[in-house]
């Protein structure tokens, strides 16, 4: 181990389940070689929009619903604090006028997981591609995501993007077009999720939150296609549906580890979410994935990740598929146990060459 300090720069409050996940596994990972680890608390601006405890949109109804909405904002609140505090080392909270400045005691900078690069998401933040970080930093990018687009890259990404020591993106779409601009190696690494064992996981679980069987409705963007599939097929089947929009049960139980035990308990998981579909596939579920979101564009990201796995029979539009069937777990932990080696490979690589740089030193 390193007594080097590492920042990593990434969604961690959101207050959304999989960036959080992701951001507690990356720390994690990346502490096992540098202590000294903690996320960089940098909010961006556009994000902190929708995290507003109070939107009131006029009227008696429309006050009622922001009532009701600003309770399970604020208790949602609280439980990601909670667990932001007890579980990830962080910094004092920067902004982009003294994040610069701060950075300073950094030796490594990360940026990523998640969309971080997805410059339409920020409102075009040059934060997360570290125009902060000086000549003395190592900068690098683990399974950093443009999202679902295909763009092309600005003159100010591109000049920032050839400062990195090493660049690992979590989609292949813009890998030629990073390695255009890049001056390092440039390669694919799966979602930080993966890297953390299933045993890891299941030891950050609540306890069953729920006596009887339910099938757990996990959906990002709220879907009337799906909540009705979901109905269909609780109801069919005998169980209580749990859903993450509208269910008592999930408002009172909402915490990230609160997440993990929705899915590893329930018997079914019915969801449009990327981290949805990663943890059903960790903790081997039945599930199935919606693949469009409701304008009816495909998500790319969970279409690519069902075929990694060979689950791409498990989606909504799949009208033959059988919930109740058997998958092969063992080909999905093998392709997980490959994903990790190959994207943890680059990483301790360039980790050995720092360390080594420094010992010659």
């Amino acid at each position: 181990m390193s007594p080097k300090k590492v920042g990593i720069i990434t969604f961690h409050d959101s207050r959304n389940y999989g960036a959080v996940l992701q951001a507690y596994a990356l720390q994690k990972k990346v502490s096992e070689y540098f202590p000294n680890t903690e996320l960089i608390n940098y909010q961006n601006p556009e994000i902190e929009k929708d995290l507003k405890l109070w939107n009131y949109s006029g009227g008696i109804k429309g006050l009622l619903k922001a009532a009701l909405s600003f309770v399970f904002r604020f208790r949602k609140k609280i439980a990601f604090d909670s667990f932001l505090n007890k579980y990830i080392p962080m910094s004092p909270s920067v902004n982009s006028g003294n994040i610069k400045r701060f950075s300073l005691k950094y030796d490594i900078v990360i940026t990523g997981s998640d969309q971080v690069w997805n410059t339409v998401l920020t409102k075009d933040d040059m934060q997360y591609f570290l125009p902060f970080c000086s000549s003395k930093h190592y900068r690098m990018a683990y399974a950093a995501s443009f999202g679902d687009k295909k763009i092309s890259l600005s003159d100010d990404v591109k000049k920032e993007i050839s400062k990195f020591s090493l660049i690992t993106l979590r989609e292949d779409d813009m890998l030629e077009e990073v390695r255009d601009a890049a001056q390092c190696p440039v390669g694919i690494a799966c979602d930080p999720s993966f890297l953390l064992k299933r045993s890891e996981w299941r030891k950050l679980c609540s306890k069953r939150l729920l006596k009887s069987k339910y099938v757990f409705l996990f959906m990002i963007d709220d879907s009337a296609e799906l909540r009705k599939y979901a109905e269909r097929y609780a109801k069919k089947n005998g169980l209580k549906l749990v859903s993450n929009k509208n269910d008592i049960n999930f408002f009172l139980h909402s915490s990230p580890m609160d997440f993990l035990s929705w899915i590893l308990n329930a018997e079914c998981i019915i969801t449009n979410s990327f981290h949805g579909t990663v943890f059903s596939i960790i903790f081997h579920k039945k599930f199935v994935s919606h693949l469009r979101n409701t304008k009816g564009v495909p998500k790319q990201r969970i279409i690519n990740l069902l075929e990694q796995f060979r689950l791409s029979h498990r989606n909504t539009d799949n009208a033959q598929l059988n919930m109740n069937q058997e998958e092969d777990w063992k080909y999905a932990d093998e392709k997980i146990m490959q994903l990790k080696s190959r994207s943890w490979k680059q990483m301790k690589e360039k980790f050995d060459e720092i360390i080594g740089e420094s010992n010659a030193r």
